[in-house]
């Protein structure tokens, strides 16, 4: 039989070890939602802001003047 102080510092020791898999696994998620974030930015960066040729709003404009 193990005795009390054994097993409540077994214990400790795998709350520990719980808490620290828990944070790395939370970093991660955090890092790659920041990575998601910046790679959409990038890509609404760069897009092209040209209106498309069957745009009907602009065809709208263009019949009224």
């Amino acid at each position: 039989m193990s005795l009390p102080t054994e097993r409540y510092i077994n214990n400790l020791k795998n709350n520990v070890i719980l808490t620290i898999e828990l944070l790395w696994r939370k970093s991660m998620k955090t890092q790659l939602l920041i990575t998601l974030l910046l790679v959409v930015g990038l890509l609404s960066a760069c897009s092209e802001m040209n209106p498309h040729p069957m745009d009907m709003s602009l065809a709208v404009q263009n019949a009224k003047t």
